[in-house]
């Protein structure tokens, strides 16, 4: 059923929606932390590129979460990005997640948004944990919090930070799409690989306007 449902995302198609994925982990390998990253790819990894560095690579990076609403994130991504550097490094890249790692993320993440207009929230901050292991994690937002929160049972006005690993990561981890064993069908595996975070080619809802795609 889930593949079924991924296989047949109306919005960017699945190969489109891998590629940013795939380009991104790339752009992962590149360096030894997000802080070293050239300002651009950190730009790419956070959702925050504008319309003219997309059309320069040909590639949607704001799809799983266009983050650039959040203005005080987006200028930490260019200017000051030693937190997220940080927070990410608590997450492997490779392997098991725990909640230990996840709530060493979340406390750094957090800590980035000193003396910011806007604060650090689930939109943001899943963001970048999608990108880091899209196996793992899925950036809720404003088109796709409604279908997730559905799909799992939760209340989608009331999913922060502070629950999501309870709410999302841990039911999550309990379908049967999720601990299924890796694929040998070529493009099956490459889905596999992304698994979580391609739950936003069954849930992203272009229509909904309850929260706006970046806004925390």
């Amino acid at each position: 059923m889930y593949k079924r449902q991924v296989k047949v995302d109306p919005t960017l198609g699945i190969e489109g929606r891998l590629h940013v994925l795939e380009r991104i982990a790339k752009i992962f390998r590149g360096a030894d932390t997000f802080e070293a990253l050239h300002m651009d790819d950190r730009k790419r990894i956070a959702g925050t590129t504008g319309k003219k560095l997309e059309r320069s690579d040909g590639v949607t990076w704001r799809w799983f979460g266009a983050m650039s609403r959040n203005s005080s994130f987006a200028t930490l991504v260019n200017n000051r990005p030693a937190r997220f550097s940080q927070a990410l490094e608590c997450i492997p890249f490779a392997g098991p997640v725990t909640l230990e790692d996840y709530e060493r993320y979340v406390k750094k993440f957090k800590a980035a948004f000193v003396n910011t207009p806007q604060s650090g929230g689930l939109a943001t901050g899943t963001r970048l944990l999608a990108m880091k292991r899209p196996d793992q994690f899925v950036c809720v937002d404003g088109p796709n919090r409604k279908g997730i929160c559905a799909d799992f049972g939760q209340a989608p006005t009331t999913l922060s930070l502070a629950n999501y690993w309870q709410r999302v990561i841990e039911p999550m981890r309990q379908t049967s799409w999720w601990l299924h064993l890796r694929p040998l069908d070529t493009i099956e595996r490459r889905i596999w690989d992304c698994r979580a975070a391609m739950l936003d080619a069954i849930h992203y809802d272009p229509k909904e306007k309850s929260n706006k795609r970046g806004a925390g």
